[in-house]
């Protein structure tokens, strides 16, 4: 399988972008036209994450294709469109997706060591650069913020499905406020599988509860797909 380089990102309005028949080509999607119509199908949830940038494909020298309009698309909506795939190389490249956006943004070569270490690493460098509270605490706040009044004038406390996995707990309390809420999400499925990640709705909520124990401002819904999660 062909890897995602930092040659395949393009700044567009701002920000790096991917070109749409790229992440067909590595995923294993054959024609780009597969990719398109996804993107078209979901586009609600994709501009959830941003506007759709677009650009429009010639017709070929000997005629018989018409134009087309492709899209160039931000990283949360490159990791929705993986997400959407479910090939057998979704996973990889997701991975690959955060990979080579972590390394536009820090000026350097993708790494070939895995690309989680890496966030970690990132997440380290936040952390001593913060005047906040430290992002990890550990385990021992994971089981604290059970003690915190999380829902205040709840008469029957709902708790998340994930809230009795400490893991995943200290996990989602770690990444707190440091990435995009598709990026977090991509990565926790990478690291605890499908059945012990909670949705992006659901790690949205978590976070603005969070919030407010943390004295931040309340994270932005701009990161988040406007649905109900059913995890």
């Amino acid at each position: 399988m062909r890897a995602l380089t930092l040659s395949d990102l393009r700044e567009v309005a701002a920000e790096p972008r991917i070109k749409d028949v790229k992440l067909a080509e590595v995923l294993g999607l054959g024609r780009a036209r597969r990719v398109r119509e996804m993107i078209i199908r979901n586009r609600p949830e994709m501009e959830g994450f941003g506007p759709l940038k677009t650009y429009r494909g010639a017709t070929t020298v000997s005629g018989g294709r018409p134009d087309y309009q492709g899209f160039w698309l931000n990283e949360a909506q490159a990791l929705l469109v993986c997400m959407f795939s479910r090939t057998e190389k979704a996973a990889a490249v997701r991975a690959q997706v955060i990979r080579v956006f972590l390394a536009w943004r820090h000026g350097s070569s993708p790494a070939a060591s895995d690309p989680l270490q890496a966030f970690e690493r990132r997440i380290s460098v936040l952390e001593q650069a913060t005047e906040f509270q430290p992002i990890s605490e550990g385990a021992t706040f994971a089981r604290a913020v059970a003690h915190l009044p999380m829902f205040p004038g709840q008469r029957h406390k709902r708790y998340p499905k994930f809230w009795g996995d400490i893991e995943v707990r200290e996990y989602l309390i770690k990444l707190h406020r440091q990435h995009e809420l598709a990026v977090v999400h991509s990565s926790a499925l990478a690291r605890f599988g499908e059945k012990r990640t909670p949705s992006i709705s659901a790690i949205h909520r978590f976070w603005m509860r969070l919030d407010s124990h943390r004295g931040h401002a309340p994270f932005s819904t701009t990161y988040a797909p406007q649905v109900e999660a059913k995890r």
